[in-house]
């Protein structure tokens, strides 16, 4: 009796030794979720992507385009460089109005 008692609690670490080496697709899927997130967390993205979408919805009204008001937040260089796409496209309009195009 004693050695079948030891041999049945053993039985459920040799079991679950067994099955924890073939993982399903639903628990490796999401374990890669997991992974993943960690890795947004990590990074700073969902923080800035909470921040951004929370100052959209303190927006009165909302702006016309969202995604690059959303853009706009999270990186300062999207500003940079729209700026300077505008401040170009004012040099251009300048050049061709100086040489009679339209």
């Amino acid at each position: 009796f004693i050695r079948c008692a030891r041999a049945r609690a053993r039985a459920p670490l040799l079991l679950g030794d067994m099955a924890g080496a073939g993982k399903t697709p639903e628990e490796e899927a999401y374990e890669r979720k997991q992974e993943y997130k960690a890795y947004l967390h990590k990074h700073g993205v969902i923080e800035a992507l909470n921040n951004a979408t929370v100052a959209l919805f303190e927006e009165s009204p909302f702006p016309e385009n969202p995604l690059a008001y959303i853009a706009r937040r999270i990186s300062p260089d999207y500003v940079a460089l729209e700026e300077k796409c505008r401040d170009l496209e004012g040099v251009v309009a300048s050049l061709k109005h100086s040489h009679g195009r339209k």
